[in-house]
C-alpha cells in the first residue's frame, strides 16, 4: 500500500489550515487589544468613527495576511518527502504558534521572546 502523495495528504492540509486559523486568531486578538487601547484613550470618538476605524484596520489586516495565507496553502501541495514543509514550520516559529500536528488547540503558545517582553513591560 502506498503513502498518500504530499499534494493529496489530508493531514497535511489540515495542519496548514489549522496554522492559518492560528495566525488569524493571533492577529485578530492583537488587533482587538490595540483597538480597545486606542479607543480608551479617545473617548470623544463617535460610534460611527469607531466603526470606520475598525473596518479600515480589519481590511488592512486581511490584506496584509492574504499573501502569507495563500503561500501557506500552496506550500502544502509542494513536494516534500518528510511530509512537513519548512515554510509551515518557519511560520510557526516566527509567530510562536502551536504545532497543529501535536495539538488540537487553536491557541498560540507563549514564546520565550513574548514572555520576556511581557515581564519587561509589567510594573515592578
Amino acid at each position: 500500500m502506498s503513502q498518500p502523495s504530499p499534494t493529496t495528504d489530508p493531514l497535511r492540509r489540515r495542519d496548514a489550515a489549522a496554522l492559518i486559523r492560528q495566525l488569524g486568531s493571533r492577529t485578530e486578538a492583537t488587533l482587538r487589544r490595540e483597538l480597545e487601547r486606542f479607543f480608551a484613550a479617545r473617548p470623544e470618538l463617535s460610534q460611527a468613527d469607531r466603526a470606520a476605524i475598525v473596518r479600515a484596520i480589519s481590511r488592512f489586516r486581511n490584506q496584509l495576511l492574504h499573501q502569507p495565507r495563500s503561500t501557506l496553502l500552496a506550500a502544502v501541495s509542494a513536494a516534500d518527502p518528510a511530509g512537513v514543509h519548512p515554510l509551515l514550520d518557519a511560520v510557526r516559529r516566527l509567530f510562536g504558534l502551536a504545532d497543529a500536528s501535536h495539538s488540537n488547540r487553536a491557541e498560540p503558545r507563549a514564546s520565550g521572546v513574548s514572555a520576556r517582553k511581557a515581564s519587561a513591560n509589567s510594573p515592578a
